[in-house]
Formats: C-alpha cells, structure tokens, sequence
C-alpha cells in the first residue's frame, strides 16, 4: 500500500492505477495458467481423460485376458459373456458354442503367466483395438496365436477373432512380422509371456 502512495505522490493516479491493473492481472494469469504458461484447468481436463482412456484400455485388456482363460478352459458361457451378441447367436446355432458346456476346468491355472497379450491402439478414437495374443494351452500342449478385434457394444468391450480379423490386422500393421516386440511399432506389451 505505500508503494502505491509513493507512486500516486510521484507520477501521479492514472500511472498507479495502472500499476494496480497490472499487478492484479498478473496475479491472475498467473493462477489461472502457472508459469509454465499452460492454463491449469486444461491441464485437469487433459489428466482426467488420460486417466478416463487409460481405465478404458485397462478394461478392455481385461476382455481379452477372459477370451484367452475361456478358450483354454473351453468354457463357452464364459466365450459369451466377452463376444458380441450376434456372434453368439450365430456360434450356438451351429453348434460352436454350447451353453453350459466346460471341458477344462482348471486349464487357466495350468497355464499360469504363459500368455502374451498386445495392444495396438492407433484406432482406440474410432472405437477399436487391435490385440495379438499367444497363449499355451495345457490340455494340447501347443501354443497358439491369434488376433482379436475389441470395440465397444451396449457401452461394453467385446472381442472377435472372425477370419477377416487377421487379414485386417495384417494389413494396418504390416510391419508387426518384422520385429521382436509390439512397442517398435506403437503398440503395447500388456502382458509378457513367461516360461
């Protein structure tokens, strides 16, 4: 407040007039967008939707982790609860999938860590992910690979392995064949396969 006083006594009240202007909007710029310059209200929004996508892969990772435990128990009303309705339909008609049918219980234990789960998520704005999977199953003692396409129905993820899948897997990600690991070309590892 003096420093005030001693302005208005020595320039005059238009200069500390504008001295206060000044000195309160800098104030505010500086709450509002913090020295860095970023506005800090953008930065919550920008955070909550990280954390709001990332919730969202997780669940969908999730999905596939059940296809790959329903396949190796061969426990087909678990299949149904993560496949799209008209797939079901279609499976149970011709006899793929048989509610209540579970030849494999215990299978998922057996087979432990030994499955590799990836995500390619380059299309996760237009609402689909692409995963390769390999996982052991015990019951045959092989390993295998397939590819899923998840995309959302009635709000919830759902995965399908139809044959157009790998044709389109391999046509978006062409340069998956060469290379070791799923992150040289943008994807993600979600889940390493252990020995």
């Amino acid at each position: 407040m003096d420093r005030i006083r001693s302005v208005i006594k020595r320039y005059g009240i238009v200069v500390a007039v504008t001295v206060a202007v000044t000195a309160a909007a800098t104030t505010f710029l500086l709450t509002v967008y913090g020295e860095e310059g970023e506005e800090k209200g953008s930065e919550a929004v920008t955070e909550a939707e990280r954390l709001k996508r990332e919730k969202d892969l997780e669940a969908a990772d999730q999905i596939v982790y059940e296809w790959i435990a329903a396949r190796v128990e061969a426990d087909d009303d678990r299949q149904s609860k993560v496949m799209f309705k008209e797939e079901i339909k279609k499976d149970i008609k011709y006899n793929i999938i048989k509610p209540g049918r579970h030849e494999f219980p215990g299978a998922e234990e057996k087979m432990g860590e030994r499955y590799l789960i990836e995500r390619y998520d380059k299309y996760y704005e237009d609402g689909k992910l692409f995963y390769r999977i390999k996982y052991y199953h015990p019951n045959n003692d092989k390993t295998y690979v397939d590819y899923l396409l998840v995309e959302k129905e009635d709000g919830k993820w759902k995965a399908t392995n139809r044959s157009e899948v790998i044709i389109t897997f391999s046509r978006l990600f062409p340069e998956r064949k060469n290379v070791l690991k799923a992150e040289e070309i943008g994807g993600v590892t979600v889940h390493e396969m252990k020995e």
